[in-house]
């Protein structure tokens, strides 16, 4: 089977959404499909094996209207791209999935992004609804994303649950890795670390920060963030070294851009640290991020903060998983205890090392995907 993708991002550049569709490219790829990945052209991005990039929509729209294919997926957000591949797919007679990593518009709305009577924000929940109903089969990453997409006018039985996960060869634990990442980085071995990974661009990361700083200044913790943003968000980076600065915790503090860095060398990055930090916006009761799955293959216990009723919040319940708080203040005053108790750091480590790989893997979603993408090809015959 030929599977074309449609998405705004993809390899070398960084973030949750190359990483899920470098994981349906090496499952699909394992299974002997093919899969070819259109992406719009950005930066020194260029084409690669299997990746072609593309100057507008109407590049977008002649690949799609020229390529043989057997289904296309289209991945948001963005919508909007996707949204004209999935009408030029359609125009062929074929099977096309949407799949929704996030809520478009209403993680923009409730993220401020657009205010309610934008014209721009109509337009694109207009769009959303002609996706919805364009696609054979919905892909959500967790239950809170399906209930949203059905009061968007998504039908049930078109949505699928296809959560994300880890790629444990990437996302392991490795003590020697790690103790050469701490070297490395100037960090002592005896110190708790802790780990922010991945997007941080309106994602509470300055909050967490302003709540851990006096953890952080008084015990004998450090802070490590492996930060990512678009280019044109570049100067987000520069407000994070000036808050830690501001905070006093600059010594105590490592930031790396993920940009620079491939993906193989997250595995000592990961295992150096102890704690990964997972905080959610109150706007996206519906996330579980990524990462989540990540920093537990590594042993990471989670410490989050976000809204009382949320898919975060119910997972790391439901598993056990680590710490969510709901209030910065109530995470401000429990960290310095949670830092304190590393026995029973070392325990969730030692556990999460152990069953997270096999239960979080990227190649259970990939199964689940692959199913539903066969089942529609094979309505064509």
């Amino acid at each position: 089977m030929k599977i074309l993708f449609a998405t705004p991002y993809a390899e070398p550049e960084r973030g949750a959404c190359v990483l899920r569709m470098n994981s349906f490219n090496d499952y699909f790829k394992s299974k002997g499909h093919e899969a070819l990945f259109l992406a719009p052209e950005r930066g020194n991005a260029k084409n690669a094996e299997n990746i072609l990039r593309y100057k507008g929509i109407r590049g977008l729209l002649k690949i799609v209207l020229s390529r043989d294919f057997d289904v296309l997926v289209g991945t948001s957000p963005p919508m909007t791209h996707s949204f004209f591949a999935l009408l030029a797919a359609k125009l062929r007679g074929k099977p096309v999935v949407l799949d929704v990593r996030d809520p478009w518009t209403y993680e923009s709305e409730r993220l401020g992004v657009y205010s309610k009577k934008s014209l721009k924000l109509r337009a694109y929940k207009l769009i959303e609804k002609i996706s919805y109903r364009l696609a054979d089969k919905i892909f959500v990453v967790t239950g809170f994303s399906e209930n949203i997409l059905v009061s968007s006018g998504a039908k049930k039985e078109k949505i699928v649950l296809v959560p994300n996960g880890t790629i444990p060869m990437i996302f392991r634990r490795d003590e020697a890795e790690g103790t050469a990442a701490r070297k490395k980085l100037g960090i002592p071995k005896t110190s708790v670390v802790l780990l922010y990974a991945g997007s941080f661009v309106k994602k509470d990361l300055d909050k967490a920060i302003n709540a851990l700083s006096a953890g952080i200044r008084e015990l004998d913790v450090f802070l490590l963030l492996l930060l990512c943003c678009e280019e044109s968000q570049s100067g987000e980076f520069g407000k994070i070294r000036a808050l830690v600065q501001k905070e006093k915790i600059g010594r105590k503090t490592k930031i790396i851009d993920m940009a620079g860095i491939a993906y193989s060398e997250n595995c000592g990055y990961f295992s150096a640290a102890d704690i990964g930090l997972n905080q959610v916006p109150d706007a996206m009761d519906y996330c579980i991020p990524a990462k989540t799955y990540d920093y537990l293959s590594a042993g990471l216990p989670l410490l989050s903060k976000g809204p009382e009723k949320s898919a975060l919040g119910e997972f790391i319940k439901k598993e056990k998983a680590g710490f969510y708080f709901t209030s910065w203040e109530e995470l401000e005053n429990e960290f310095p205890g949670i830092a304190k108790g590393q026995a029973k750091l070392a325990s969730m480590k030692k556990e999460w090392v152990k069953k997270a790989p096999e239960k979080f893997d990227r190649a259970i979603s990939g199964e689940i995907a692959l199913r539903e993408m066969k089942k529609l090809q094979a309505k064509l015959h």
